[in-house]
């Protein structure tokens, strides 16, 4: 028979351990519904049941945020370790490759080499190995977007200071 702890843990299901870690990673509950496509309620209702299960606030409503309290910054570790566990279960247990869970690289490219880089990233011969790859024209700020990571990286090719070959 199960310790009553373990009873405890054991009645949490692993969206509620998701929606820990999602909320210790953001701060805010709307933006962690939004991030899960559930509703706000459901997160209250996670929430509350977290709070049950460990007897502990786990966030303190702030400010800039829900803060995590001391239990909850120890228990973010094994919640991780958790969550990554039952991505390598779904993975194996749904036949997922490592290419179908990889994100999109996202390239800002100057408009002289587009189209070449184009046709050479597709016609590669190993596209699987090579995995997802959206090219899109360098614009005034994509310096920026990639400062603030919705870029990946930028190819430019100035030919301003060329000359006729």
């Amino acid at each position: 028979m199960l310790n009553e702890s373990l009873k405890k843990l054991s009645e949490l299901d692993v969206f509620c351990l998701i929606v820990f870690k999602t909320l210790y990673e953001n701060g805010h509950a709307n933006s962690t519904a939004i991030e899960l496509q559930v509703s706000a309620p459901k997160i209250s209702r996670c929430l509350t049941l977290l709070r049950t299960t460990f007897n502990d606030e786990l966030f303190y409503r702030r400010l800039q945020g829900l803060k995590p309290t001391p239990l909850a910054e120890l228990l973010y570790d094994p919640i991780c370790d958790f969550y990554h566990a039952v991505t390598h279960i779904e993975q194996v247990a749904f036949d997922e490759t490592e290419s179908e869970l990889t994100s999109t690289l996202n390239i800002a490219v100057t408009q002289g080499i587009m189209r070449s880089l184009a046709i050479a990233i597709s016609s590669h011969a190993q596209q699987e190995v090579i995995g997802k790859i959206r090219l899109q024209s360098w614009e005034a700020n994509s310096a920026e977007s990639i400062h603030n990571g919705e870029l990946d990286f930028g190819i430019g090719f100035d030919i301003s200071h060329t000359t006729e070959l």
